[in-house]
């Protein structure tokens, strides 16, 4: 039986070779998929089918593919959805970018654990606050703190990276997150306009580094909140790559309104030979104080995005 099933993947492996060639390859697509459909609902499609068929006018099959596969649904995936240039998981009417379709990725009850394990040590956002999450990526964050500020508070939403707002902004509108105001722009210490480098990991655009290649709008956090017409800010959580000492630089009519903030600073990929402009934490620490914030003990977990967070709060808000 098991030199059975060895000369059927030979013959696989030996045919899948023969077809990759030009003129052929729309055969052998053809043959994975049907592969995939002759299995049955047990089946989901491998590695090697989903990145054949993640391309202009073969997405919709990948989606159909997964949508039927058992593995999938038995993960609590009932949609899967390509839209705005990025794929979307639904689970139970909560749609989650994911970078590869298919992947297997934590459920939004696991997404929610995780945003209050990395941001909510010192302080968790409650009904009415403003909360202002500079630095939102694609809204891993933005999804717990929306329902926990309620229909009385409001998330401003910040990303500076273009590719990385436009999957944002179709997050927010998969999800109705109504009371989540967006803004593409960076945060620095003036108003104008402003390098970003766009690099292969859209996560981790940064302002600092010297090899900007898309310009953006930069603002101040104190025009930020003119803007949005904000008294107070429960939580102001910053995780934008380096940039936090400019940002705050430009926090100063502004930072008599903010009661408590969470920084992630990045002194941990200076460590790993990504350059010295990531290495601000004391350089924070000095500009919290400077503005009559207390910085809070710091924390002992040994994990590097943790132990560079600068918590700090005001005292008399």
């Amino acid at each position: 039986m098991a030199e059975g099933n060895n000369v059927v993947r030979r013959s696989r492996t030996s045919l899948k070779e023969a077809l990759d060639r030009k003129g052929l390859r729309w055969l052998r697509l053809t043959l994975m998929v049907l592969s995939v459909v002759l299995a049955g609902r047990k089946a989901s499609p491998d590695a090697e089918v989903r990145a054949a068929l993640d391309r202009t006018g073969l997405r919709w099959m990948l989606a159909w593919l997964l949508e039927r596969s058992l593995a999938m649904q038995a993960r609590g995936i009932d949609k899967v959805l390509y839209t705005s240039g990025a794929w979307f998981h639904r689970f139970h009417e909560v749609y989650v970018h994911v970078e590869t379709p298919g992947a297997s990725l934590p459920t939004p009850t696991q997404l929610d654990e995780q945003t209050r394990d990395t941001w909510e040590h010192h302080y968790t956002p409650k009904p009415g606050d403003v909360v202002i999450d500079a630095g939102a990526g694609t809204g891993t964050e933005v999804l717990r703190w929306s329902r926990l500020v309620g229909e009385t508070g409001r998330v401003l939403a910040i990303e500076a990276n273009p590719r990385t707002f436009s999957v944002l902004s179709r997050f927010c509108e998969l999800n109705n997150l109504t009371n989540v105001e967006l803004h593409s722009v960076a945060l620095s210490d003036t108003s104008g306009t402003i390098e970003i480098e766009v690099a292969a990991d859209h996560l981790a655009a940064s302002t600092v580094t010297g090899a900007g290649t898309v310009t953006v709008i930069g603002i101040t956090v104190d025009e930020l909140l003119a803007r949005s017409a904000v008294a107070e800010v429960g939580f102001l959580k910053m995780n934008i790559e380096g940039a936090e000492v400019p940002a705050l630089r430009g926090m100063t009519a502004a930072a008599d309104k903010i009661r408590n903030l969470c920084i992630s600073c990045h002194d941990f990929r200076a460590d790993r030979g990504h350059g010295e402009v990531f290495r601000t934490k004391a350089v924070v620490i000095r500009e919290l104080e400077r503005i009559g914030l207390r910085v809070e003990p710091q924390s002992d977990d040994t994990r590097p995005w943790i132990r560079d967070q600068v918590n700090a709060r005001r005292l008399n808000l």
